[in-house]
């Protein structure tokens, strides 16, 4: 059945588990190691690159791939609407959204270090944890509510989730 092939919402959410585990380990790894050098510039650069790493993670795996880590453990790969290769263009518009949430969290913590305690800072970083869960939610709700389990970002990038030749129906 060519459905089943678009049958991917719980190899997704596995996936996503998958990849923010090894990237959390691979965050930790870097960050203690650069924590062990006295070079500020080094550390300064680090602490702000590490809020794109998923980013970067995720764009070069399916411009390069067609899928992360987590969705090749999974059983799935990421293709054009027309289930042709992804493109580089692709990978970057199918993490728009994710690197405008990096941006604000970096400036966030720009704003938060340079001006000290502040009321409206804490306020800021409590309404971008709002609109992060909005779009997690509008994510999911789009998953679920189409055929092909196609998420915004899907839609954004021309892009759809399929299981692998071989891959498992759930």
């Amino acid at each position: 059945m060519e459905s089943s092939r678009y049958q991917t919402f719980w190899p997704r959410f596995g996936a996503v588990t998958a990849d923010l585990i090894l990237l959390t380990l691979a965050n930790g790894i870097v960050t203690g190691l650069v924590g062990l050098t006295n070079v500020a510039a080094l550390q300064g650069a680090w602490s702000s690159l590490h809020y794109f790493l998923y980013d970067f993670y995720a764009i070069y795996m399916h411009g390069k791939y067609g899928q992360t880590i987590g969705k090749r453990q999974m059983g799935m790969l990421v293709q054009s609407i027309d289930e042709s290769s992804l493109t580089w263009n692709q990978a970057i518009r199918r993490n728009v959204v994710s690197i405008g949430f990096s941006s604000a969290g970096l400036i966030w913590l720009t704003m938060a270090t340079s001006s000290g305690p502040d009321g409206h800072i804490r306020n800021e970083k409590l309404i971008m944890a709002y609109a992060v869960c909005v779009w997690v939610a509008a994510e999911i709700f789009t998953v679920i509510a189409n055929t092909k389990r196609r998420a915004i970002h899907d839609y954004i990038a021309g892009s759809v989730v399929v299981r692998a030749k071989g891959g498992d129906p759930d």
